[in-house]
């Protein structure tokens, strides 16, 4: 075997696929043998390529496919048996999967490949010499008939083959959007949305990049690059005034205030945003009248600018919303129906233990088509859903339950009886039929944002009725818009408001805690009944979260503030290892095999582990909590995780990376569910205010433990939620003030919603 002398770089060195070692989000590992000449080789020489997935252009390898990698190799001897075998080691930069050009190569590749199924060698053979100067262009273009008759094959083999090659046309979009730094996380969906004019349309306005999740900034660098490959050089002034980057500068600033919840920003706010992206003052206000012109933005008011997406999002959802408020019905079947759903409860049945609040808001959530249920912690919201849904029930109504998080929606299902899924969960099933006795209930409706409230919506028939609870004053959405809070502002939806503290008796002091908290008061004692507040600074709350937890024999569940903590103290990452290191030092660690060495994964057989991500074909969601129950590789799964919905969870490769510890968990993560005993952990003040404080009491059943300085927590109750200042336009589109949109579509502004 001869390599190239001082060569240390392997460029277009091209590979056949024989085997698939590893592939995850992390890593990609699969050898081959050569099929060109970079290198003169011998037949047995084994080729290995280790890589980043972000390096393979959107395709994921497959035995028989031919890849083009280059990166830095080494050169080594493998012992199999008897026999030594040599072997090349590359660490690839860059990879690529190609349609080999040469006949023989071409004619192995389609009988191999799974993705031309049925497609013998023989047959192969027929197509390279009825299309011997370029086959893939002849698939591409040429109907199935055509195929079929041309090349002898039969429909269903020239079916596969068209489909086959379909994928190798997308192949060339993905790389080329690879080979321009496009993230290989959005390519997929670009080509998805685009198809064939993936390249034309990017081409001409690179800056659409940022429909797909990608910045401002990292766009930015993409069209440089485009521009200059296509032009040959770059006019910086002419880069600098483009009105594609300007438009695509105004819509970042627009987003970026988005992040802080609001959906409406003045004037003032989106200059601020463009001086700081280098903008001077004149082109800043240039890049708005455009982006307004083009209908990119939109003025609500006189100083008020939405973008046109998201105004057309709370604009569908106010007209919905309205449409329903205007049913009410109630006549004698309602009444019967109400009468007995309230006789078969045992406290609504019992005069001395119901309230007047709680009849009332049964009955007026059943008379209407929309409506809220609202109230603080032990206010009785369940007893009055669980009686409302039997009202529905005795209606002859169809009942969906859903929320944003797998655990609310869990315990909405264990508490009331009806279905329930997550929200993500919901909106991949069918559709209601128009028509249909159908009521569908939101629970822990405060966390909803704009972009899941319309696609709520939008996924309901108008005839369907619509009932949010949830509590007000907790934490808001992540995402942009106060829902829950406009619609209660609007004064436009019926109301029910629960405000007399039932649950318990409050003999764990937890609601009156909560309800000073929320109210801005200070506790005359910072411990009380349940609650226990120790006053530590924050660099030894890791310490003191330790104690608690190896002092405690119930379960016990940490609500941190941010993962990384407050100059690196007391964030959720570092807390979840120490008290794994308490609870479970000697568990059984998970095991892969990297390049045949076992290498442990910070998880471990009794481990408290959470979900990151949806994963619909597993049954897990984001926000899914469980335990680690056995580790033992068997076949492709390497530990089993029984959910807190009791479900047996297999962890293949892919589920690896979308668990993690949750020993700790920050409060966006908990809320919804509810746990035994917490510990709340104060440490960054920029997050701290009584609302946060407020949700994250409000998670525990039975007892507090909340640790930190004690200024941290008086500052907490003293600060207005961050909520309260959100800008929106909900609640004045509820009102009915709407802005007349000509020539603007709500099908060209869902882009976001279906990539």
């Amino acid at each position: 075997m001869i390599f190239g002398q001082g060569e240390n770089k392997i460029t277009d060195f091209e590979i056949r696929v024989t085997n698939i070692r590893q592939l995850n989000s992390k890593t990609a590992l699969f050898s081959g043998v050569a099929t060109n000449n970079t290198f003169v080789v011998d037949g047995s020489t084994l080729i290995f390529v280790d890589t980043h997935p972000d390096h393979l252009g959107g395709m994921q390898p497959q035995v028989g496919q031919h890849w083009r990698v280059s990166g830095s190799y080494s050169k080594s001897t493998k012992k199999y048996d008897k026999y030594s075998r040599p072997v090349i080691n590359i660490e690839a930069t860059k990879a690529e999967c190609i349609v080999p050009v040469a006949h023989e190569a071409l004619i192995k590749f389609i009988a191999n490949d799974k993705d031309f199924a049925g497609i013998s060698e023989s047959k192969a053979r027929k197509l390279v010499k009825a299309f011997p100067d370029d086959l893939y262009r002849a698939v591409i273009n040429n109907s199935i008939e055509d195929l079929a008759d041309i090349a002898g094959l039969t429909q269903k083999s020239a079916e596969r083959l068209k489909k086959g090659f379909s994928k190798y046309h997308n192949m060339k979009y993905a790389n080329w959007l690879s080979n321009h730094g496009v993230p290989l996380s959005i390519v997929g969906r670009i080509i998805k949305y685009h198809d064939f004019r993936t390249i034309d349309l990017i081409t001409e306005n690179p800056w659409r990049l940022m429909d797909f999740g990608l910045s401002f900034s990292d766009a930015s660098l993409i069209a440089r690059r485009i521009i200059t490959s296509k032009d040959g050089s770059l006019d910086e002034v002419n880069y600098t005034t483009d009105p594609r980057r300007i438009v695509a500068a105004t819509e970042d600033a627009m987003n970026t205030i988005s992040k802080r919840g609001h959906t409406v920003a003045s004037r003032q706010q989106i200059i601020r945003q463009l001086l700081e992206k280098r903008f001077d003052k004149k082109l800043a206000e240039t890049a708005i009248e455009l982006a307004i012109h083009i209908k990119k933005l939109i003025r609500v008011d006189e100083n008020k600018y939405m973008l046109t997406g998201t105004y057309i999002q709370e604009a569908v959802i106010a007209k919905r919303l309205l449409k329903l408020a205007q049913i009410e019905q109630w006549g004698e079947q309602e009444e019967k129906a109400f009468t007995e759903a309230i006789a078969e409860d045992k406290i609504l049945s019992d005069p001395k233990k119901r309230s007047l609040a709680q009849k009332r808001a049964i009955q007026r959530s059943a008379m209407h088509g929309t409506s809220v249920i609202t109230g603080g912690a032990g206010t009785g919201k369940t007893t009055v859903l669980r009686a409302l849904l039997r009202t529905y029930d005795k209606l002859g109504f169809a009942i969906q339950g859903v929320a944003v998080s797998g655990r609310a929606s869990e315990r909405m299902h264990e508490s009331t009886g009806c279905s329930s899924y997550t929200i993500a969960k919901y909106l991949m099933q069918d559709s209601p039929k128009h028509g249909d006795k159908y009521v569908l209930v939101i629970d822990e409706a405060s966390m909803l944002d704009v972009q899941t409230m319309f696609a709520i919506v939008t996924h309901l028939p108008d005839t369907a009725r619509i009932v949010f609870v949830g509590d007000v004053q907790q934490l808001p959405s992540i995402g942009p818009g106060r829902v829950f809070a406009d619609i209660i502002i609007s004064k436009k939806i019926p109301v029910s408001v629960l405000d007399k503290v039932r649950r318990q008796a409050d003999d764990t002091g937890i609601p009156s805690y909560a309800a000073s908290v929320i109210a801005g008061k200070v506790p005359e004692k910072l411990s009380t009944g349940n609650i226990t507040f120790h006053d530590v600074e924050v660099e030894k709350i890791e310490s003191v979260v330790n104690e608690l937890v190896s002092s405690m024999d119930d379960e016990v569940q940490v609500i941190g503030m941010t993962h990384k903590g407050w100059k690196h103290n007391a964030g959720v990452e570092q807390i979840n290892r120490n008290v794994q290191n308490v609870l479970n030092a000697d568990g059984k660690p998970i095991t892969i095999s990297i390049n045949s060495q076992p290498h442990h994964i910070d998880i471990r057989e009794n481990d408290r582990v959470i979900f990151t991500r949806n994963n619909y074909n597993k049954g897990v969601w984001n926000g899914t909590l469980g335990k680690v129950v056995k580790v033992e590789q068997q076949n492709d799964v390497y530990a089993d995780v029984l959910t807190d919905e009791q479900d047996i969870i297999g962890i293949t490769h892919s589920l690896l990376f979308e668990m993690q510890l949750s020993y700790a968990i920050t409060l966006h993560k908990a809320q919804g569910s509810q746990f035994k005993r917490i510990i709340v952990v104060l440490t960054n003040d920029q997050m701290l205010d009584r609302s946060w404080l407020y949700t994250a009491i409000t998670r525990a059943e039975t007892h507090v433990e909340i640790v930190g300085p004690e200024e941290k927590l008086i500052k907490a109750i003293k600060t207005e939620s961050k909520a309260a200042l959100r800008e929106t336009n909900l609640d004045t589109l509820l009102s009915g003030n709407f802005v007349v949109l000509e020539n603007v579509s709500i099908a060209n502004k869902k882009r976001s919603e279906e990539v």
